[in-house]
């Protein structure tokens, strides 16, 4: 019988690291959206402290990401967005919504190019004329399609 408590003994001390190490990794969980609500799809999310560690939001902006001890830090980003910094502290974090904003500067750059259009230069006319004379040469150049092409 003290052999048999013993060998339990033992074999329950080899086990118990291994119940240890499951129980010490936290886990993020949570959504990224827009200001409108929308959820982002592919928003990065960052742990801050350690580089390379971090996850992209799924089709629904949805996110997990295990957490190492070192995390302090969550940094959300996304394209032409604001990026949000969360701070991480205790264990699981669940359910947590992540609004990015827009940048407000970000649509102010636009670069125009411009092309020869029927043998003579664009640049030689005003821009607002440059642009209308592009596009009624795109809409008149273009035949209508045959209704016959299409079926099949």
């Amino acid at each position: 019988m003290n052999k048999t408590l013993n060998t339990l003994l033992f074999i329950a001390a080899l086990l118990m690291p291994l119940g240890l190490y499951a129980q010490g990794g936290r886990i993020a969980r949570g959504i990224v959206k827009d200001d409108q609500g929308e959820p982002l799809i592919g928003a990065g999310v960052v742990v801050k402290e350690v580089p390379g560690k971090g996850t992209q939001t799924d089709l629904d902006g949805k996110f997990s990401l295990e957490l190492p001890d070192k995390a302090r830090t969550l940094v959300f980003s996304f394209i032409g967005m604001k990026s949000v910094e969360i701070p991480v502290k205790g264990g699981n974090i669940s359910n947590l919504t992540v609004t990015l904003e827009y940048e407000a500067d970000f649509l102010e750059q636009v670069v125009v190019t411009g092309e020869a259009v029927g043998g003579r230069a664009v640049g030689q006319t005003p821009p607002q004329r440059q642009i209308h004379l592009a596009d009624t040469f795109l809409i008149h150049r273009q035949k209508p399609p045959a209704v016959g092409n299409r079926l099949y």
